[in-house]
């Protein structure tokens, strides 16, 4: 059970730990420094959709489902 220190602040029993990610950029992204450390690059930085928000909830979906499928 997690004990409440503070206002926003709490202190839980078991330390959290990544299990896997999920990393997802585009063309643009590829081409920086971390470029090789992503899982899924896409030549299209909109991810084929018609708004910024939308090619950003593409993006969350496709990092998620590379999180999974790798455990």
């Amino acid at each position: 059970m997690a004990v409440k220190t503070g206002n926003h602040t709490y202190l839980l029993e078991n330390t959290p730990s990544v299990l896997s990610f999920g990393a997802v950029g585009s063309k643009k992204e590829s081409e920086g420094p971390l470029g090789r450390y992503f899982d899924v690059i896409n030549p299209d930085s909109s991810f084929g959709e018609s708004s910024w928000e939308k090619a950003e909830s593409k993006m969350v979906q496709i990092s998620v489902g590379q999180a999974l499928s790798k455990g």
